[in-house]
Parts: structure tokens; C-alpha cells; sequence
């Protein structure tokens, strides 16, 4: 799904549209990698800990890869690591793990070259393989001897006491015969892993710079609705002026059917966080040269950690840009808040029985023109970006309905020998949202200040989402070509019970044993793409649903019966078109 065609002398400018269409916690563990497993030592659950050998099914399609016999490496070791030589089409790395045992709450990452090039969160127990498509960073491996890569990390401690094994291999394809090989970046600047903000890295953008992008994911709380309030963003500055906002994906990564347990139908973007691309070019007239980039909280957000990588297209006929306009409009978050003084304060749950809407805008833009040898190019830059969420009161918990947007609009206009014409870039980004909560709550007895109550939880409609919708249009030297995806990985109707008890005291409330549940999900992942052009005239389909249900999940490890498992893909135009479904049940 990652694929930067070039697209002439200035190609490295208008894949920039498809770099911003890739689809691509917890507090993480603090150790010393850990070596990779072979295949001959899986290890088996430790004496004391329930068996956990289910599968967590991939939702998303396999990255798309040419016909060329892949070169593989099978990784046995962290450190300086051998590469074969030669020139890539694809890179892929294929990340499987196994957990058994107690291992919540720890990121899985891999590093290269200093750059943090996946993010993940461990499944709790049971096997996963997550393949990532690592093209975008060709520059390490393209006619490279070594790399230096540090892997996934586990460390002793409240949250670990199990096994865990990890298993990486790439698969390096080579370029078709007669093919084209991709378009990436000659540069990656390696900017930030798990920095709190505010973070500051120097960089270096090059005068032959030809194209810039700010690749980011940002991680603050994941029990937000335990945070009020809770509107998490990150602005990010080069020198003096701010160039991107980026606003947190809200997620969640111990849930699924079970909100409280990890299950092997997983929450969203969980086993591969989702890069955020931040195209930077129109902004070069600002930026060019030696800078501090900086990634902070704009007042009225929450902290988060970053990770980031800044990716460098350069190109020897570009001489320089100019800065043809700028602004940027922060805004500030509105919050109105409620609290039910009943149970005013903190208290020991951490929840303070308020409830809080916001809401935020934030719209910015730039543009420059980019001198060459043979003319120049102007590039645009409009985005907006909005922020909601709204609450109601819950004796114990709340319940949020939110959705946080970005849209951006990105246009190149170009006036060179040989290409004339413009390029329009749409991307909207949707993270919908949706938690209602509700409680049955009898009482027990009394017991000194504390009292004790049976409670029942009710989840009604639990649905977390990513969305993205991407179209680019292009108009270069009278022919037309153009490009569309449109990307939805959701949970859908989380709905169940679970009963407990409820310990209440002065200011607090704690849900001190749960004694039953029934849980049910669905979980959506749809991805379709088309594109138009001459010669071309290609849409392809995705479909890949997941339900499930489980009862009584009073321990961990519960496995829950995967009741639905559909694959569906379709293509369409050319000379030939075609069907495929696939459909597992499991009874």
C-alpha cells in the first residue's frame, strides 16, 4: 500500500500525495532488547501461567509487493546488522511475536539508524505477525552494506511476569526488469523516540531540498476519560513559526471485546500505531537551512510523548525557495465543565465526577516558491483542523462521544520546461468516537466509611475508528491523471456487561472484583483505491470483518470464540477484473 512512483524531474513533489495516503498505551517497559528468538526456541508458558496460544488475526491486507523474488534476512541479532546489496522496490518487514503469561502495557518498536520506524503494542498473550512496509525508508537499505537496528523490548517489572518472544525478518524485492524503482527520501533525520514534549531536535534542510515531510505519532494518555480535561495536541516549530498541528488519535489498547482485558481481536492501530504525515514543502521558504524543530503542547493539552522522523527529497536543480505566504491560527481549546458535587475532588480511581466539553479549531497554511534550473514550482499549503468532545455524567465512569478532524489541501503549481500544470492533494483524517457507559448498582453492606455495592456495567455501542479519505488531482502538460483512497479501520458495537463489586468511600469509587461478563464486538477494516490516467484506469476493494464474543472473562486469557471472519477483495478496470472472497467461520 506504500508506492512513490516517480513522476519525473519533480516526482519527489508529487508523491508527497501518496506518502500522506499510506494507512500505515500505555507506559512503555524499560530495558535491554532482548535477542531475537530463532524459530526452533518458542517457548512455552511458563509453569504457573494459563496456556495463551491463540492467534491475534491481522486485519489489514498484506502490503502490496512486485512479482520479483524477495532477498530475505532472517534478523538474529541487534546491533550493526549485514544488508544484502542492491536496489529495492519494496522493503518489507515481517514482525511476529509471541506472549505468554502477564506482558501488558509495552510498546513494541524497532529502530534503524537512530529512526524509529514501527510502533506497536504488544498483544497480552498469544501469537501476532504484523508485516510493515518500510519502502519509505529506502534510503537505509537502498545500495547499503549494514544497518543499525534495535528491537522490540521488554523489561522486568509490575506489568511482566511471563515470556515473550520476537521474531523479525525482511524481505527485500528487488525492481522489476524494465521496471521503475520508487521515488523516497535521500534523507531521514531522525528526530524524536518517546520524547515528552516539549522536544527539540536540530535539523538540516538542504537548499536542493525539494520536497520536506514531518512524519509524527504522538501518545499521551490512553484512559483519557480518566483525564479532564483531556483534549491532547501537539504544535510542532521550526526556527520561529509553527508549521503543523497534529492531534492525538484517541486510542485505546486494552480493549477490543473486553475493555478491561486484551483479547486477540485487538483495538485499532494497536500492533502498528499510525504514522501522521505532515507535508512541509510549501513551508521551505521558511525553514530551509539549519534549524531547531521543536514539538510542544499549545496551551489547554495534555502532555504527550513523540516520535519523529523528518524525510529530505532533494534534488540537484533545485537552488533554493522563498516564502510567498504564511499564517497560523492556534486557536484556544473552549472547555466547559460540570461537577457533580456529590463527589466533588480527586479521589482514589482518579476520576473527579466532572464532566467536561471542548472543543478546539485550528486552521494554518503556506506557501513558497521553489526556484530550479529550468524554472520553478509553487506549493500550498491550507489546513484545518477541529477537535470535539462532549460527556455526560456517569456515577462511575463517563461517557464521551468525540471527534477529532483534519483536513488538509495541498496544491503545486508548477511552471518548468517540459511541465506546466498543477497538482491538488486532499487528505481528511477522521477519529471518531464513542463510549456510552451504563451502571446498575445495588446496595451490599457498610463497612466502617466505605460502602460496598453489587455493580453492573452496561457498554453500550463502544466504537473507536480511524478514517482517512485522500484524493489527488493532477493536471501536468494537458493530461489528467488521478488518484483516490478511502480507508476505514473500525470497532464497532462493543456491547456487554460485566458485574462486580464497588467499593465507595469518602471521594472515591473502585471496582474492586468482577464476578462475570459478556462481551460481543465487530471489528471493520475496508480499504478501496482508484486510479484514472491514461492508460490506467484501476479500483481495487478491501473488506475484512471480525466478530466475536466471550463470556465469563473473570481471568485473563479467556479466549473468546471468534464467531465471524470475512475477507472480501475486488478489482476492477483493465482488461481483466476479479473476485475474491474468503469467508472463515469459526462454530
Amino acid at each position: 500500500m506504500q508506492e512513490f512512483r516517480s513522476a519525473g524531474l519533480w516526482g519527489a513533489v508529487v508523491l508527497i500525495a501518496v506518502i500522506m495516503a499510506v494507512p500505515a498505551s500505555a507506559t512503555p517497559g524499560a530495558s535491554a532488547p532482548l535477542t531475537p528468538s530463532g524459530a526452533h526456541d518458542l517457548a512455552s508458558d511458563p509453569s504457573g501461567f494459563p496456556v495463551a496460544k491463540y492467534s491475534n488475526p491481522q486485519i489489514e491486507p498484506d502490503p502490496a509487493v512486485p512479482s520479483t523474488t524477495p532477498v530475505v534476512l532472517n534478523l538474529t541479532s541487534y546491533g550493526t546488522v549485514a544488508l544484502p546489496v542492491g536496489t529495492w522496490e519494496t522493503v518489507v518487514m515481517n514482525y511476529t511475536g509471541y506472549t505468554g503469561g502477564t506482558a501488558y502495557d509495552y510498546f513494541q518498536t524497532v529502530t534503524i539508524d537512530g529512526a524509529m520506524v514501527y510502533v506497536g503494542v504488544n498483544p497480552e498473550a498469544g501469537h501476532w505477525t504484523e508485516l510493515v512496509n518500510l519502502t519509505e525508508f529506502l534510503a537505509f537499505f537502498d545500495g547499503q552494506s549494514s544497518m543499525s537496528i534495535s528491537g522490540p523490548a521488554l523489561g522486568a517489572g509490575t506489568n511482566f511476569e511471563g515470556v515473550q518472544d520476537n521474531w523479525i525478518t525482511f524481505l527485500f524485492y528487488p525492481i522489476p526488469a524494465g521496471g521503475t524503482g520508487p521515488s523516497y527520501a535521500n534523507e531521514i533525520e531522525p528526530l524524536f523516540q518517546f520524547n515528552g514534549d516539549p522536544a527539540s531536535a536540530a535539523i538540516t534542510i538542504p537548499k536542493d531540498a525539494s520536497a520536506v515531510v514531518l512524519q509524527m505519532i504522538a501518545i499521551g494518555s490512553e484512559f483519557w476519560y480518566t483525564e479532564d480535561p483531556d483534549f491532547t495536541a501537539v504544535t510542532v516549530a521550526i526556527g520561529s513559526h509553527d508549521v503543523a498541528s497534529y492531534l492525538q488519535y484517541p486510542w485505546i489498547n486494552s480493549g477490543g471485546i473486553d475493555l478491561f482485558s486484551w483479547r486477540p481481536i485487538y483495538p485499532v492501530n494497536m500492533l502498528n500505531h499510525q504514522w501522521e504525515y505532515f507535508n512541509l514543502t510549501g513551508a521551505l521558504g521558511l525553514i530551509e537551512g539549519h534549524k531547531t524543530l521543536t514539538a510542544s503542547a499549545p496551551s489547554g493539552s495534555l502532555g504527550a510523548d513523540v516520535i519523529a522522523n523528518l524525510l529530505i527529497y532533494t534534488n540537484p536543480q533545485v537552488t533554493g525557495a522563498k516564502s510567498t505566504g504564511y499564517h497560523f491560527d492556534q486557536g484556544n481549546v473552549q472547555t466547559f465543565d460540570v461537577v457533580n458535587s456529590s463527589y466533588d475532588g480527586d479521589n482514589a480511581n482518579g476520576n473527579s465526577y466532572a464532566i467536561y466539553d471542548q472543543a478546539d479549531t485550528v486552521q494554518y497554511g503556506y506557501a513558497s516558491t521553489v526556484a530550479t534550473a529550468t524554472g520553478s514550482y509553487s506549493v500550498n499549503l491550507a489546513t484545518t483542523e477541529t477537535y470535539e468532545n462532549y460527556q455526560a455524567i456517569n456515577f462511575v465512569w463517563e461517557n464521551i462521544t468525540g471527534s477529532e478532524t483534519t483536513a488538509t489541501t495541498q496544491t503545486t503549481t508548477y511552471q518548468e520546461t517540459g511541465l506546466t500544470g498543477t497538482v491538488t492533494a486532499t487528505q481528511t483524517l477522521v477519529y471518531p468516537l464513542a463510549m456510552n457507559l451504563g451502571a446498575t448498582i445495588a446496595y451490599l453492606y457498610t463497612q466502617g466509611q466505605n460502602t460496598f455495592y453489587n455493580y453492573t456495567s452496561y457498554f453500550y455501542d463502544v466504537n473507536v475508528g480511524y478514517q482517512e479519505n485522500d484524493q489527488t488531482v493532477a493536471h501536468l502538460d494537458g493530461i489528467t491523471t488521478s488518484s483516490s483512497l478511502a480507508l476505514n479501520e473500525m470497532i464497532e458495537r462493543t456491547n456487554g456487561t460485566f458485574v462486580s463489586v464497588l467499593e465507595i468511600g469518602p471521594g472515591y469509587a473502585i471496582i474492586t472484583a468482577i464476578s462475570s461478563s459478556l462481551h460481543t464486538t465487530t471489528k471493520v477494516y475496508s480499504l478501496t483505491t482508484d486510479e484514472r490516467g491514461p492508460g490506467v484506469n484501476q479500483k481495487t476493494y478491501y473488506y475484512h470483518l471480525l466478530s466475536g464474543r466471550e463470556d465469563n472473562s473473570t481471568t485473563y486469557y479467556v479466549q473468546e470464540k471468534i464467531t465471524r471472519n470475512v475477507i472480501e477483495t475486488r478489482s476492477s478496470g483493465g482488461p481483466l477484473g476479479a473476485l475474491a472472497i474468503r469467508s472463515i467461520l469459526s462454530g
